[in-house]
């Protein structure tokens, strides 16, 4: 991006300028409309920085197409402490109305039950994935109805 003179937020402006366009290009038509939000991403590997920076563009977006941010990565990366780092960036979404979503147990690496309660810890509104999971964690799973 930044070789193509494209700054994060120009990047952001982008794709939310994009599905402006393509939902206005829909009113005219008769069947069902489909509804584009977007959510910016923190990946594993990213620093604590980073991933503040990532909330301060959901946060300067919000109400402007943006509805949220994510957990996203390469599951193999990181460890649970430096995923626990992100703890505040993800409370402090939540406290500015940003939806949360965390994808996690996609591989045995990023399975284990203490890695998703933490995950689980920070209330997501969305989980992705979910594959490798024990027992224990299902039924924990199950009791949060809050989650889509």
């Amino acid at each position: 991006m930044p070789a193509a003179g494209l700054t994060k937020e120009g990047y952001i402006q982008t794709i939310l300028d994009a599905i402006a366009e393509h939902e206005r290009e829909q009113l005219d038509k008769p069947e069902p409309k489909l509804r584009t939000k977007l959510i910016l991403s923190v990946d594993r590997r990213n620093t604590l920085e980073q991933a503040y920076e990532v909330l301060s563009l959901a946060t300067r977006f919000l109400g402007k197409g943006v509805v949220g941010i994510d957990l996203c990565g390469d599951p193999a990366a990181g460890s649970i402490s430096s995923l626990s780092a992100f703890t505040p960036v993800f409370q402090k979404a939540r406290t500015l109305g940003l939806g949360v979503t965390v994808h996690f147990a996609e591989a045995e690496c990023s399975g284990t039950d203490a890695e998703l309660q933490l995950l689980l810890s920070w209330q997501p509104d969305r989980l992705g994935h979910v594959i490798c999971v024990s027992d224990t964690m299902k039924q924990e799973i199950k009791k949060r109805e809050d989650l889509g």
